[in-house]
């Protein structure tokens, strides 16, 4: 080992980095990475179709931090925990440390707002990890989209026929619609007592019950 593997080895040692990850991967490959979900959530943050739309600060470190987790865990063998208290514990935050200054300074760009690195304490809603630790942010947005425009359409076609239309039940049918096609697209998310997809339902409405409403002001009965 010569002398500059040497000191990135002891860097890496004396660093945040989860030795379970050092071991696997380079200082290199993880700021690659690192980089890419970075860059990926400040796309989202900048696009009024995705979920990540004007996040927090704490939301959007955690989300740059998870996606990055989930790309080790899937191109770089990182042993996957299920527990969420020790995912937290041995992967989130050590690499939040540890990228925090790089990932404060991109949010306070792209927002002009100063934050405080104490909400990173915070947990994370459990149901919205293991939503987004599976499918991706972008596809679960599409099937928004899709069942959205679907209903929508069909919505203006039998208007005649469902006059009793609500906010409340047009939004009740695209939340199925979300979930029934997640759900089928990524089966590992979906099993669980009653409990838990009611608190997936409570999460998904909670996201998108903005863009559901816009939709429904612009096709309600006037």
């Amino acid at each position: 080992m010569n002398l500059k593997e040497s000191i990135r080895r002891i860097l890496r040692e004396e660093s945040n980095i989860p030795k379970v990850i050092a071991r696997r991967v380079t200082l290199d490959e993880l700021d690659k990475i690192f980089e890419r979900s970075l860059d990926e959530n400040t796309e989202d943050y900048e696009n009024p179709l995705s979920i990540m739309y004007g996040a927090s600060y704490k939301t959007f470190a955690k989300f740059v931090i998870d996606i990055m987790i989930s790309e080790l865990e899937g191109n770089f063998d990182i042993p996957y925990i299920n527990d969420e208290d020790e995912y937290i514990k041995k992967y989130r935050e050590p690499l939040l440390r540890h990228y925090a200054p790089i990932i404060k300074d991109r949010y306070m760009d792209i927002t002009s707002n100063n934050v405080d690195e104490s909400v990173l304490r915070e947990e994370t809603n459990p149901i919205a990890r293991r939503i987004f630790r599976r499918a991706d942010q972008k596809k679960l947005d599409k099937i928004f989209v899709d069942g959205l425009g679907i209903m929508t359409a069909r919505y203006l076609q039998n208007q005649h026929n469902w006059h009793a239309m609500t906010f409340n039940k047009f939004k009740q049918t695209i939340i199925s619609y979300l979930i029934v096609d997640m759900c089928t697209k990524y089966t590992d998310i979906c099993f669980g007592t009653e409990d838990f997809y009611d608190r997936v339902w409570e999460f998904m409405s909670n996201y998108y019950s903005d863009r559901i409403e816009e939709r429904w002001e612009e096709i309600k009965p006037k």
